[in-house]
């Protein structure tokens, strides 16, 4: 059986996860849908899990450098 998730509890999981990335970054300003994420370490980068990586919009995703995201393996990005 798959458990669905209510667009509440979605959203609960998704500000849960941002504070966590402020907290962990140092992140003065919240991270919204149309902010971009730059400045990140490969390491820093490293340390998300899957999961705290689908919770991005694809801009956000797309203003990592390369060199940043080739810490990741595609199973980490797809899991």
């Amino acid at each position: 059986m798959i458990w669905k998730r209510t667009a509440g509890s979605y959203k609960h999981s998704h500000k849960k996860i941002t504070k966590s990335f402020e907290k962990a970054l140092d992140i003065k300003q919240p991270i919204g849908q149309n902010s971009q994420l730059h400045s990140f370490t490969a390491s820093q980068l490293h340390s998300f899990t899957a999961s705290q990586l689908h919770s991005f919009t694809a801009s956000q995703l797309h203003s990592f450098t390369a060199s940043q995201l080739h810490s990741f393996t595609a199973s980490q990005l797809h899991s």
